[in-house]
């Protein structure tokens, strides 16, 4: 099943729904993908967390390491399989994230 990153969330793409790892068993909330879950809910987006297994990996329609110094930094292969990027959206995430908010 797929975790975390040592300083990054992960958050994948399928169709209109984000999940990323569900925060149990030794996996924390991160700021960054909890902003980032608001921001992409406000755009009426499904948002959720789940048990991922590995194998669900390359099925994502688009995948991010989300992090306060990384941004939104797409994935583009997982073991040499190569993913989508969605440069459209990484690049909101990103002005999203640098924005100034209350």
């Amino acid at each position: 099943f797929v975790l975390e990153a040592p300083t990054a969330s992960l958050i994948l793409r399928f169709g209109d729904r984000f999940v990323t790892p569900a925060p149990n068993g030794g996996i924390l909330h991160g700021t960054t993908q909890l902003s980032v879950y608001e921001h992409l809910a406000a755009q009426g987006f499904e948002v959720g967390y789940d048990r991922i297994p590995a194998s669900d990996l390359p099925r994502a329609d688009a995948a991010w390491l989300v992090s306060s110094v990384r941004l939104a930094a797409p994935i583009t292969a997982i073991d040499g399989v190569e993913l989508p990027v969605d440069h459209a959206l990484s690049a909101d995430l990103n002005r999203y994230l640098l924005s100034p908010r209350d």
